[in-house]
């Protein structure tokens, strides 16, 4: 019995220790840390989040990655988001790295300073949608949207779904494609579900440590 629950513990801890995926260890390793010849350096990787992205109705879907990294005295944390076989690069100067399967892959680098930008405007975002009063028809949609840079800006995508409430979507667009990351409702529930912006939070708590 003892060695039947020590196996399990065992496969349990190794099936917990992800690691990076390999084309995002290679953006970090040949974007960001710095190889010379016969020179010496290192570079620290903190895995956050994995994970598959359902989308809605068919947007907003692909894959998520974050990724911490801490290299000469700076920190970053990498967005590398996935799309599959809907994306498709005109010309090699656009953003995005196409693979053999059809899938394309984005990745944005943001500092520290830009992750607790997001937090603070995301706070000021929620507030505006939830201040807003104005009177709309069921299924109409009001999006109200902050600016980071010119590829990355997050929106809160408001639906009337009922007279009694209505249904919030929270969308990362990077590199003009759309990422939905979580939904919170408002009004009869009053539920707010935060996602990815914990994510964030712990990326920050974790750069600015010894």
């Amino acid at each position: 019995m003892k060695k039947s629950y020590y196996l399990f513990v065992l496969v349990l801890f190794f099936a917990n220790c992800k690691t990076t995926r390999l084309h995002t260890e290679g953006y970090i390793k040949n974007n960001i840390q710095k190889h010379y010849k016969g020179g010496f350096n290192d570079i620290q990787i903190y895995l956050i989040k994995q994970q598959p992205i359902k989308g809605k109705k068919g947007k907003g879907g692909g894959y998520i990655e974050l990724v911490g990294y801490k290299y000469n005295n700076e920190a970053g944390l990498v967005f590398a988001l996935d799309k599959k076989g809907m994306v498709r690069k005109s010309f090699l100067e656009d953003d995005g790295y196409i693979t053999p399967f059809g899938v394309t892959h984005y990745y944005k680098i943001l500092t520290i300073a830009e992750c607790k930008e997001i937090l603070t405007k995301y706070n000021q975002l929620l507030e505006l949608a939830k201040e807003d009063n104005r009177v709309i028809d069921i299924s109409n949609t009001i999006h109200f949207d902050y600016t980071l840079s010119d590829d990355f800006y997050f929106s809160i995508e408001k639906i009337k779904r009922n007279k009694n409430y209505y249904k919030s979507y929270v969308h990362f667009w990077v590199s003009g494609q759309k990422y939905t990351l979580f939904q919170y409702l408002d009004g009869a529930t009053g539920v707010v579900e935060k996602g990815v912006m914990n994510d964030i939070n712990s990326f920050i708590k974790w750069a600015e440590s010894n």
